[in-house]
């Protein structure tokens, strides 16, 4: 087996096994027995437990961040809303052994990654606000605090992602329906009166449209 093929096997057996054990609880040579080598290979390519971690959480978090587009106010903001929680989704039902150890092991882990973790939150934190003062300015969304209102959106994110990928619930989840509900509860549960009303979210889109005289007839 070639080196690199190697590694990605190390990675792979370490991902599954900070999963299932936790971080703590992990040892060496859990995964040097996992991954079916001898102690010094692992070392030919990772200087410690923690190093491999940092690689794993580091790629997840790199993905996450290249999921995420900023909102362009003259393009489509719901079109492009939907592609951001279509890629977010995707990205973590995929990646469900990394994702369980971002939401359950990496937090508290030391304040080096803390500071990671925040400064990607922040980031996305910025993006959900900015879509909600956008949403604010074309009487979408009602008027409101973007800032709390951004916290509520993300705590119920979290939420959602927690019990999809920690209390395993995801093997028949439909993707879409789970798009359009994340949608519609975050965007709607904050709508304007009367903007926007019917039923499905598509139903909802199509029904403004008419009203404003730019849908079919």
């Amino acid at each position: 087996m070639r080196k690199q093929e190697r590694r990605s096997q190390v990675l792979a057996c370490a991902r599954e096994i900070f999963a299932r054990k936790g971080y703590h609880k992990t040892s060496v040579s859990d995964i040097v027995e996992g991954a079916g080598i001898a102690r010094g290979t692992f070392y030919l390519y990772f200087d410690n437990k923690r190093a491999i971690f940092n690689e794993l959480l580091d790629g997840l978090i790199e993905l996450l961040d290249q999921r995420l587009e900023r909102i362009d106010p003259v393009e489509d903001v719901l079109a492009q809303l939907r592609q951001n929680v279509v890629g977010v989704v995707d990205l973590f039902l995929d990646n469900r052994e990394l994702t369980r150890i971002l939401v359950h092991e990496a937090v508290g882990l030391d304040p080096e990654f803390d500071q990671k973790l925040s400064e990607v939150f922040r980031r996305i934190h910025r993006m959900v606000e900015d879509s909600l003062r956008l949403g604010i300015e074309m009487k979408v969304v009602r008027d409101c605090d973007a800032r709390i209102a951004t916290r509520c959106v993300m705590g119920s994110v979290r939420e959602v992602i927690h019990y999809l990928v920690v209390e395993e619930q995801a093997s028949d989840i439909d993707r879409s329906q789970l798009v359009e509900e994340l949608l519609a509860y975050s965007l709607f549960g904050l709508a304007a009166s009367g903007a926007l009303p019917g039923g499905t979210l598509r139903g909802r889109e199509d029904r403004g449209a008419r009203e404003d005289g730019g849908g079919p007839g």
